[in-house]
């Protein structure tokens, strides 16, 4: 996953933050009648971050404070 591909990158990374994903970009692709490509993409919930920060933390990697 991601968190294995910024570990193996040749400078080190310095800290990653986990942002939620929102779909604010929706009414831009509306505007222009295009299909919006992540229309069912759930907003992922409180543990789901949790979950994913913790990926990166076990990878080596510092999860900056949101």
């Amino acid at each position: 996953g991601i968190a294995k591909i910024l570990a193996a990158l040749p400078r080190p990374v310095v800290g990653v933050r986990v942002l939620p994903f929102h779909n604010l970009s929706a009414g831009k692709y509306e505007a222009v009648a295009a299909p919006y490509p992540v229309k069912d993409c759930p907003t992922p919930g409180p543990e789901e971050i949790l979950a994913a920060e913790e990926t990166l933390k076990a990878a080596g990697l510092t999860v900056l404070a949101k």
